[in-house]
């Protein structure tokens, strides 16, 4: 498991830690983890860029519902940063 993937893992059985999140949860919607909510969702997203040291726009705060569509979101937005330094 890489670096990013754990990091989210940890930080969603943090948020969520009477939720049952299986190891391997690539395709498993973030909506249908219990406990998830709105609420949930912005604290995972604030979390996650202090975290991983990166910034969402604010229409990219739902343009992810599944930790596959979340890790190709932040490839781009680490490419992108890397070109631009």
């Amino acid at each position: 498991m890489d670096t990013i993937t754990n990091k989210i893992l940890t930080l969603t059985r943090e948020l969520l830690p009477h939720a049952s999140v299986p190891e391997n949860f690539d395709e498993i919607l973030f909506d249908n983890l219990d406990g998830w909510d709105s609420a949930t969702h912005v604290t995972f997203i604030v979390q996650l860029e202090d975290a991983l040291d990166i910034t969402f726009l604010p229409e990219e705060y739902t343009a992810f519902s599944s930790l596959t569509e979340l890790l190709k979101l932040i490839q781009n937005k680490k490419i992108d940063k890397l070109k631009n330094s």
